[in-house]
């Protein structure tokens, strides 16, 4: 009988021990479950959380890169406006001053020889020091002259002033395709480039209209001060948002102090094959837009034997239609892989055009419909020359390329006036033309030649540009 209790008993703690294992497993299982739930839904808050970073993170690179395209474009304009808002007022100062006209010709001068022998040596203070610094003291030098013309009405004041400006000026293309390249998303650098181009352009475009209208109502020195001022105010509001405009080596500049960045190592790639053959094209492409900007109003007027205006407008068609042409040039650019493709038919268009205008010779409204044709196409032309340098040039030392093959712009804007000058005087009006188709001929046998060098593309410009820096 007890023994029987005692296997009930017996049975019981086992029974009481089962039920005991089941609740603990059960309680086990259920924590792993809860943890195993947590652990998932932790790790799809974490997957949602950086889906919501990444999609962020698009936006915010765009707006940056907005930002600071936008800011130097704001610059870039001033830098054009500024060339061309005392020329306007040549009639006043010739009469208020008591100067001729030749004097008055030699304050462009002087300011576009410093421009051109400034560019070089401020590239290397901008690969050494960061184009931020640069691009700012230029800009703020820049307007500073044009604010003190207005307040020193005095021509020998005028001519070391117009220097002064030159100098300021000098830094723009140095720093400012350092910063575009260094601080622009890759996808987007054709766009940034045709930008750059286009808000030159419109400071051309603005110059001459705004200049005389401030000084029809306030005159020339109040003019040249308030000009000079709205100058001082962009440039300020360049310094409020200068982080957008820093490049690794305003970040870092002990990093610039490299035994390749040497002043020796920086001579040699400027006077290398392709930064001497990116010379030549930018001085070439120089030549054959004077010969429509500096002679084509000239050249129709005796052609056709129309009156000034009417050959003006037809040369308006294609300075207006220059700008429009770079906007598209830049969306082609970043999506092409061989941009050197775009300035090579857009320079053939070029050539053949304006050749047809002097063999042809058609009616006016014919010309202007083809001038237009031919001011698209150089345009478009534009921002691809710059990728072509951009490609050819190791990281570090955007200033310095673009400072040295920038002078070719300059020389071309000297030597163009001369040259076209006397083929109008001494060979028939439409040689002018001829002349200008054969330069477009030669800007394009040098873009194709740069492109066989190195083909440069917009994907692979970044990738070789990390692969030299590792």
């Amino acid at each position: 009988m007890s023994e029987a209790l005692a296997d009930v008993a017996g049975g019981g703690g086992e029974h009481r021990d089962r039920l005991a294992r089941r609740q603990f497993e059960s309680s086990t299982v259920r924590a792993f479950t809860d943890a195993a739930r947590r652990q998932k839904v932790a790790a799809r808050d974490h997957i949602g959380q950086n889906s919501r970073m990444s999609a962020m993170a698009v936006p915010q690179s765009t707006r940056r890169d907005v930002q600071t395209i936008s800011l130097v474009g704001a610059g870039h304009f001033f830098s054009h406006f500024y060339y061309l808002v005392l020329p306007p007022l040549f009639p006043l100062l010739h009469e208020e001053l008591g100067v001729d006209y030749t004097a008055l010709g030699l304050l462009l001068t002087v300011n576009g020889l410093v421009a051109a022998a400034a560019q070089v040596p401020l590239g290397f203070m901008v690969d050494r020091m960061g184009a931020s610094k640069i691009l700012l003291a230029g800009f703020a030098l820049m307007s500073l002259g044009v604010l003190l013309m207005g307040m020193l009405p005095y021509y020998w004041a005028l001519l070391a002033l117009m220097a002064l400006v030159g100098l300021g000026d000098a830094v723009f293309h140095p720093a400012d395709y350092s910063i575009l390249s260094q601080v622009v998303s890759e996808q987007r650098m054709g766009r940034a480039f045709s930008i750059h181009y286009f808000t030159g352009q419109l400071g051309f475009a603005a110059a001459p209209a705004t200049s005389i209208a401030i000084a029809g109502w306030l005159g020339w020195q109040t003019a040249l001060m308030v000009m000079g001022l709205a100058g001082l105010a962009v440039c300020t509001l360049m310094l409020y948002h200068r982080n957008l405009l820093e490049t690794d080596t305003d970040a870092a500049p002990e990093a610039s102090s490299k035994p390749d960045q040497s002043v020796r190592a920086g001579i040699g790639l400027l006077f290398s094959v392709p930064m001497i053959l990116g010379l030549v094209m930018f001085a070439f492409l120089s030549l054959t837009g004077s010969g429509i900007n500096s002679f084509g109003v000239s050249t129709l007027n005796l052609m056709h034997e129309i009156n000034l205006a009417q050959a003006g407008s037809v040369v308006s068609a294609y300075l207006f239609a220059a700008p429009v042409g770079a906007l598209a040039g830049g969306v082609l650019a970043d999506r092409l892989r061989r941009v050197e493709l775009i300035p090579v038919f857009a320079f053939a268009v070029v050539a053949v055009v304006i050749a047809y205008v002097a063999w042809a010779q058609p009616s006016i409204v014919q010309t202007a419909i083809l001038f237009c044709v031919a001011g698209f196409c150089a345009g478009a032309a534009g921002p691809c020359r710059d990728l072509l340098i951009r490609a050819i040039t190791p990281p570090g030392q955007s200033g310095k390329a673009f400072g040295f093959v920038s002078m070719g712009l300059n020389a071309g804007g000297i030597i163009g006036p001369v040259v076209f000058g006397y083929v109008l005087d001494n060979m028939a009006p439409v040689s002018v033309f001829w002349a200008t188709a054969g330069f477009a001929v030669l800007t394009l046998l040098s873009a194709a030649c740069l492109g066989r060098l190195r083909v440069p593309t917009v994907a692979d410009t970044h990738d070789n540009a990390s692969e030299k820096t590792d």
